[in-house]
């Protein structure tokens, strides 16, 4: 490769602005061309050409981590999850994200789709996506994983990052480690498994994240259960069906298995 495509300055990886809003993240000190950028004047130097914190962000606890997720996923923001709806009178029309327009763009970022879930169905056409993607940064040389959703509702923000993780950490150990301990968190909270995994990208797979959720919200108890209720729904024609003796076992194991939910 040309040494002329490489970039060979610290301000030709990113804007100093920027520079200043990833080493904040990443809790590094920043280079020289971003040590003498504040919050104010990031503020006064919003541009086009580059991201950098919005007003509402300035004050926000989580503003800088939609900054570096905005930043990170700018160029594949058309395709992360998107809400709408439409004013049966009027025909106006409500976007859950805003797109922003074209940035001047120092080096070309390439997040990497991981996968996609749905949390739940709250009503017939309204579900909960999360799209998870991963996103190497070059010059701090560091993976970040980050969460899209279709609105601000959940979050306060449409993207925000999970965490980061080193270069010489195999791609998906890292994902699997930065999204299983959100997940955790999640369900220590009392956050219900999601219901469905709706896309996913190379080298994960369908199957996998299933298995990694499988992991977080492991609950013999409820799986037996479900097997006790789906038996109950189960026509009495078929041979898959529970004896009685069988049900009265489960139900038996069910009452002595140990509580799990302190492993996690």
């Amino acid at each position: 490769m040309s040494t002329e495509t490489v970039p060979q300055t610290t301000e030709q990886f990113f804007h100093p602005v920027e520079h200043r809003i990833l080493s904040e993240y990443f809790g590094v000190e920043p280079p020289d061309c971003a040590r003498s950028v504040s919050v104010e004047q990031q503020l006064t130097t919003y541009s086009r050409h580059f991201i950098s914190l919005k007003p509402d962000e300035s004050t926000d606890p989580t503003g800088n981590d939609n900054a570096v997720a905005r930043l990170l996923l700018h160029g594949i923001q058309a395709r992360l999850p998107q809400w709408a709806s439409i004013h049966l009178t009027t025909g106006e029309i409500n976007f859950g994200r805003d797109l922003e327009g074209p940035k001047e763009k120092h080096i070309s970022l390439l997040p990497q789709s991981a996968f996609g879930i749905n949390w739940a169905d709250s009503a017939p056409g309204i579900s909960w996506p999360e799209e998870y993607y991963v996103t190497f940064v070059p010059y701090y040389d560091r993976y970040v994983v980050t969460r899209s959703q279709d609105s601000p509702d959940t979050y306060g923000y449409c993207d925000l990052p999970i965490d980061h993780f080193g270069k010489d950490v195999p791609l998906v150990e890292g994902i699997k480690s930065v999204i299983c301990a959100d997940w955790q968190e999640q369900r220590g909270n009392d956050q219900a498994r999601w219901v469905e995994c709706w896309s996913s990208g190379s080298p994960i797979g369908f199957a996998v994240p299933d298995r990694w959720a499988d992991e977080v919200w492991y609950d013999p108890a409820r799986i037996l259960t479900n097997l006790l209720e789906d038996n109950a729904d189960t026509s009495s024609t078929r041979s898959d069906v529970l004896s009685q003796k069988e049900q009265e076992a489960i139900r038996e194991s069910i009452e002595y298995l140990p509580d799990y939910s302190d492993c996690y």
